[in-house]
C-alpha cells in the first residue's frame, strides 16, 4: 500500500469516527458544526484552518479546525454534508 493510500485510509477512519459522533448525537454535532468564534489574524492566515468572515471579522468553526487537522495529518480534505436547511448530515472526504 502506498503512503497516499495509507493516508486516505486514515482520513477515511477519521471521517468514520466523526460520523459515529454524528450518529450518537446529531443535535450536538450539528450545533458544534454551526458554532462560530471570532479569531485573530494569525489563525485566519493559517494555511490549513478554514476561516470565513462574519460581520466583517474573521471567524472559525470547529469544522474548520477538523478539516485543517485532516489536511495536515493525512493530506486529505474533508467536508460536511448538510441538508437544504443547513443541518449536518455527515462528514465526508472532499478529495481522494
Amino acid at each position: 500500500m502506498t503512503e497516499q493510500e495509507q493516508n486516505l485510509q486514515r482520513a477515511t477512519e477519521f471521517v468514520a469516527f466523526l460520523n459515529e459522533a454524528v450518529a450518537a448525537d446529531r443535535q450536538a454535532m450539528d450545533l458544534l458544526s454551526k458554532s462560530w468564534a471570532f479569531c485573530n489574524k494569525k489563525l485566519a492566515d493559517h494555511p490549513q484552518v478554514q476561516v470565513t468572515s462574519k460581520y466583517g471579522r474573521d471567524a472559525v468553526r470547529t469544522v474548520g479546525i477538523l478539516c485543517g487537522l485532516s489536511e495536515r495529518m493525512y493530506g486529505v480534505k474533508i467536508c460536511i454534508v448538510t441538508d437544504e436547511a443547513d443541518n449536518l448530515i455527515k462528514f465526508d472526504i472532499l478529495q481522494p
